[in-house]
């Protein structure tokens, strides 16, 4: 059975489980300091990472509060996000 791209990447961990890529995340670190009290990536992975809801706020540049979607619905849009990602980096 193939992997999904949601399990291939060691990069940066998901708290509700999965991970994906730290390139992905890197160029939004910005958005996650500002949305996580001034924690770098590295902080956040330390910490465990993010949710996948937070996750797709800091990929999209928002802030999270207010815009957090329900985790399940977060998680099916980043994945194909990553996928997207996946395919322009390969």
């Amino acid at each position: 059975m193939a992997e999904s791209p949601l399990d291939t990447f060691r990069d940066f961990p998901i708290l509700t489980g999965g991970k994906m890529p730290w390139d992905m995340l890197a160029p939004h670190e910005q958005q996650a300091k500002r949305n996580h009290g001034g924690q770098s990536l590295a902080q956040l992975m330390d910490r465990g990472g993010l949710s996948w809801a937070e996750a797709l706020c800091v990929l999209r540049d928002e802030p999270a509060f207010g815009n957090l979607k329900p985790e399940a619905e977060a998680r099916i849009i980043v994945a194909a996000m990553i996928e997207s990602w996946s395919r322009e980096h390969e």
